[in-house]
């Protein structure tokens, strides 16, 4: 028998990696949408008034980076990875935010760092490091406020309530991701006001 195509196991991990992203998108009550073709950018989340349901034309860009073995540095704390340069060059280009999304598609575990605020200078830039916070920087329900925040542009009209703090005082790398969708959004609440208010 002629040999035949097989396909990899990476290619798995990596299919897996983007239906946990998705699962995870609708328990947020946001939805994901996969690229066919990926150059640095596996996907978008289409956000949604958590309120009415209404589709916000705001996006975030997604990119996986699922693996069957521990990241590098790993412990049951965190880990750190390190990006290619002409990713990180990529994604830091772009008008839209982008968040990497790291995962054991097996266990169902996944965490997250948004690109900008993870590299806010030429030093960071330079490093190319990501340090992840597993306690903090979970991808799961209670990401999907700080989504909001996330894409919200300065100059739009909506007013995003504040997200709900369910974290210890000790996670302050999701902290500073609040904190950096806090200042490029300036808002806090799903109203439009005619004047904004922020905490």
């Amino acid at each position: 028998m002629a040999d035949r195509k097989t396909v990899t196991r990476q290619t798995f991990i990596g299919e897996k990696g983007i239906a946990l992203i998705e699962r995870r998108c609708l328990e947020m009550g946001h939805l994901f949408h996969p690229r066919r073709v990926d150059h640095g950018i596996d996907g978008h989340i289409d956000l949604v008034d958590p309120d009415n349901g209404a589709v916000l034309n705001l996006t975030l860009l997604v990119q996986s980076k699922a693996q069957d073995r521990r990241f590098s540095g790993e412990t049951d704390d965190g880990f750190h990875y390190v990006c290619d340069q002409r990713d990180l060059d990529h994604w830091l280009s772009g008008n839209s935010p982008v968040i990497l999304v790291f995962s054991h598609p097996e266990s169902g575990e996944a965490w997250w760092v948004e690109v900008k605020a993870e590299f806010p200078d030429a030093v960071s830039r330079a490093s190319r490091v990501v340090h992840i916070d597993k306690h903090a920087q979970r991808f799961d329900r209670d990401a999907a406020h700080v989504l909001l925040h996330l894409a919200v542009p300065r100059t739009a009209g909506l007013y995003l309530r504040p997200a709900p703090n369910h974290r210890s005082a000790h996670h302050e790398p999701a902290a500073r991701h609040r904190d950096a969708a806090d200042a490029a959004s300036g808002p806090c609440g799903l109203h439009r006001l005619p004047r904004r208010r922020c905490r």
